[in-house]
């Protein structure tokens, strides 16, 4: 559905009510009729108004969480990721396994590829040079953020 029709969705039951109002005001003859025909106008300019106010929320998309978020994110390896090793990406340890280019030795830069269950699927990179940053150590995105406390994230026995 367009940003437009569900805004315009939204504001019936308020057009409704204030439609009620005017005319309940106007049987009454509290007030006249241009008063009633100048509420109604400002009414719908307001809508107006806020609509550009409105559209980004009603464009988005909800925001990954868990491991899906980490698709793409840069950390690096605590543990050689030799069939399966311990990285940190986020801040966050994670259980994980080499998908691209055999074992990946510890303290090693890696990007997530993807993921299945709670295992990363990981690739060794070049070492960050500034260019490309990690933008859920930034915390947009973050699991522990979206109210989940890393729920999703194993844990690495002590």
């Amino acid at each position: 559905m367009q940003p437009a029709t569900k805004y315009l969705l939204l504001q019936v039951p308020g057009w409704i009510l204030v439609a009620l109002v005017v005319a309940i005001l106007l049987h009454w003859q509290w007030i006249g009729a241009r008063a009633a025909a100048l509420v109604v106008v400002l009414w719908l300019a307001k809508d107006l108004v806020l609509y550009p106010l409105y559209r980004p929320a009603l464009t988005s998309q909800p925001p990954a969480t868990g491991a899906a978020a980490l698709v793409g994110a840069r950390g690096r390896s605590l543990t050689a990721v030799n069939g399966q090793g311990q990285v940190e990406v986020a801040g966050e340890r994670w259980l994980a396994r080499a998908c691209e280019g055999g074992p990946i030795g510890a303290g090693t830069p890696v990007e997530v590829v993807t993921f299945s269950e709670l295992e990363l699927h990981v690739r060794s990179v070049e070492p960050d040079s500034g260019g490309a940053r990690d933008s859920l150590q930034q915390g947009s995105g973050n699991a522990r953020e979206a109210g989940h406390g890393g729920q999703n994230r194993s844990r690495a026995a002590t």
